[in-house]
């Protein structure tokens, strides 16, 4: 029992895969850039006049040194769906949280999504609230709030 209690004890403090690699080169958000996602092999799965919504198997991540000038116009939403098939519901919200247009009701696969709003065919006029998000809602779990703005 007591050697038991000692090899787990040695493993917690030195760790169990000897040293770890040591990378340099490695680019860091304190350095002026940021990390973007990077959508591996994306497929259309739905377009209207207000959102388009995409579909990949895999996602990962890369380096952007300066950031995208034009990220501001296309807001968007991504989330996860981890299981086989489940409803996913995407909604244009005010800033009550009351829902000024239902954008998305399906029921998807497994995969990561992106929905982007197209905000400049929205008519704001309409619906003159202060601002707006994108809220996701994916097998009956809240998975994301994203600002709408101008």
């Amino acid at each position: 029992m007591r050697t038991a209690v000692l090899i787990v004890l040695v493993a917690t403090v030195t760790g169990c895969g000897g040293r770890q690699a040591r990378l340099y080169n490695q680019p860091t958000p304190e350095s002026g850039g940021h990390y973007e996602i990077a959508w591996t092999d994306p497929q259309l799965v739905a377009a209207d006049t207000l959102f388009t919504l995409i579909r990949s198997e895999q996602i990962d991540s890369v380096y952007v040194a300066r950031p995208d000038p034009f990220a501001h116009l296309s807001p968007s939403i991504s989330f996860h769906v981890t299981e086989d098939s489940c409803t996913a519901a995407v909604n244009l919200v005010d800033d009550r949280s009351r829902v000024v247009l239902p954008l998305l009701v399906r029921s998807l696969g497994s995969g990561y999504y992106r929905l982007t709003f197209h905000y400049d065919q929205f008519n704001a006029v309409v619906h003159p609230s202060a601002s707006y998000f994108l809220t996701a809602n994916v097998c009956g779990r809240a998975a994301g709030r994203m600002p709408v703005g101008r």
